[in-house]
């Protein structure tokens, strides 16, 4: 009832031309004020919408730069995040080829086990060292423990060398010659992994630290290694 009285008000209100012009009469107004005065209104009017069309167009402008801007943001993140996930795997790959060697030359200790008990019996404690280096190492559970336990792999390594190169008998023998030559082509392959490794963790960390992927970085859980 309300909205359909305001109708019948705003109708009721709506007067011809004519009916203005007889209106203005009455009150002695001249019919080219009249006239005047309905241009002005429509002029306003008109002046009215073609504002209102502006503002939507430029409304339709702002939303859709809005959802522009959106779209790019929401695909520079999805791509942001498929890198920093590529470089991660890069850097897990390095990783677990790192710890391939590493583990290649732990499973060599034994035949420098089986050596030092043909040639040297009464070395007891480098067998030792050489069977409690490989126990740890095997042991290890994270990177830390396997880089530790892989410096006392190096250092068990090194002492039963300086022990062969005192025993002659020991470096004549064909079984010393050809661990020594696995051995050596094993440390060649650790030293070019590691350096891969190295690098694919500073690409890495690099990649998550640079503005602004490091807000996705953040984002994502990546972290420093």
């Amino acid at each position: 009832l309300e909205l359909a009285a305001r109708y019948y008000t705003e109708q009721s209100q709506d007067y011809t031309v004519s009916e203005l012009i007889q209106a203005g009469a009455e009150a002695q107004i001249p019919d080219r004020f009249i006239r005047q005065a309905i241009k002005d209104i429509k002029t306003k009017q008109q002046q009215k919408l073609e504002q209102q069309k502006q503002i939507k167009r430029r409304l339709r402008i702002f939303s859709n730069i809005g959802l522009a801007i959106a779209s790019i943001i929401t695909f520079w993140s999805i791509g942001t995040y498929n890198h920093l996930t590529h470089v991660a795997a890069q850097t897990e790959a390095a990783l677990n080829q790192l710890e391939n060697q590493l583990q290649r030359r732990a499973d060599l200790i034994p035949q420098l086990i089986d050596l030092t008990k043909t040639y040297a019996q009464h070395e007891q404690q480098i067998i030792t060292q050489l069977i409690q280096a490989r126990k740890d190492y095997l042991q290890a559970i994270d990177l830390e423990q396997k880089t530790i336990a892989a410096m006392i792999v190096n250092r068990s390594i090194d002492t039963f060398y300086r022990y062969a190169a005192t025993d002659i008998k020991l470096q004549s023998s064909q079984l010393f010659i050809n661990l020594q030559y696995e051995i050596t082509g094993t440390e060649n392959l650790i030293a070019v992994e590691r350096m891969r490794y190295n690098q694919t963790v500073q690409k890495y960390n690099q990649a998550i630290d640079l503005f602004p992927q490091s807000l996705i970085a953040k984002l994502g859980r990546f972290e420093q290694l």
